[in-house]
C-alpha cells in the first residue's frame, strides 16, 4: 500500500523539527555548563585580588607603625617662647653664680677636712718625744667608718693610742709608711678613704700609691678622694 505524500510530508516536518530542538537543548546546556565555570573562575579571582589588596594594606600600615613601635609616638616639639633679652641675661647670671658656687664648694669642703685632719695629726703627733717627732711620721686617714690614724715602720707607741678618741681606729702593719699603714686598715675593713694627711711631706712611693688609690693630692702632706 503506499504512503500518503502529504502525511510523509508532515511527518519529515516533524523530525526536522527535533533534532531541530535536540540539537538547540544540547548546545544550550554546554553553554551554561561553560558560563557556570566563568562565573567560578571570576568568583576566585575576585578573592584573589581582595586578599591581595588586604594585604597590600596591612603591609602599608606596617611600614607606618614600624617608627612608632621602634621609637615611641611622635613627640610635637614646645611652642618656642621668646624671652626677653633682660630675662634671659639674669637667668644666664644666676646659672653663672650657681656653677662659681658648686666650684667654691668642691674646693672648700677637702680643704675643711684636710684642716680637721692636720689639727688631729699634729695632736697625736706631738706626744712622741722630741727625736721621734722629727724622724717618724703620723697619718690621719678619714673614712666612711671613722678616722684611721696609723704611725710610720714602728705603728703607733702605746702613748699615741693612748690619745685616741672613741670612734678612732688604730692602724697596724709594722714597717710600712704611715699612709700605706693606714690605707691597708682601711681596704681590710672594707672602708672607703675620703681624705689623708700626714706629718710629713708625701715620699714618691706614697705620692704614687695615693693617686694609683683614686686620692687627688692637694698638697705636700694633704690628699682627697672626690
Amino acid at each position: 500500500m503506499g504512503v500518503n505524500p502529504e502525511i510523509a510530508k508532515e511527518v519529515g516536518d516533524w523530525g526536522d523539527i527535533g533534532i531541530g530542538l535536540g540539537i538547540g537543548i544540547s548546545g544550550g546546556a554546554a553553554r551554561a555548563s561553560q558560563l557556570a565555570k566563568q562565573a567560578k573562575t571570576l568568583d576566585r579571582l575576585e578573592r584573589f585580588a581582595a586578599a591581595q589588596r588586604q594585604a597590600a594594606a596591612e603591609s602599608r600600615l606596617a611600614k607606618m607603625m614600624k617608627p612608632v613601635m621602634e621609637n615611641g609616638p611622635p613627640i610635637k616639639p614646645p611652642p618656642q617662647v621668646k624671652l626677653p633679652p633682660e630675662t634671659v641675661s639674669r637667668a644666664r647670671q644666676a646659672v653663672e653664680a650657681a656653677e662659681r658656687a658648686a666650684t667654691q664648694t668642691k674646693t672648700l669642703a677637702p680643704t675643711a677636712r684636710t684642716e680637721r685632719l692636720t689639727t688631729r695629726a699634729e695632736e697625736v703627733h706631738s706626744v712622741l718625744d722630741s727625736i721621734a717627732r722629727k724622724q717618724r711620721t703620723t697619718a690621719v686617714l678619714e673614712t666612711s667608718g671613722g678616722d684611721i690614724i696609723g704611725g710610720g715602720a714602728r705603728d703607733l707607741t702605746p702613748a699615741q693610742r693612748a690619745t685616741l678618741r672613741p670612734g678612732e681606729i688604730a692602724a697596724r702593719l709594722p714597717g710600712e709608711h704611715a699612709e700605706i699603714t693606714a690605707l691597708q686598715e682601711a681596704a681590710r675593713r672594707g672602708l672607703r678613704p675620703r681624705a689623708i694627711v700626714t706629718t710629713r711631706d708625701f715620699c714618691p712611693d706614697c705620692r704614687r700609691v695615693l693617686e694609683e688609690a683614686g686620692a687627688r693630692i692637694t698638697g705636700p702632706r694633704t690628699a682627697v678622694w672626690d
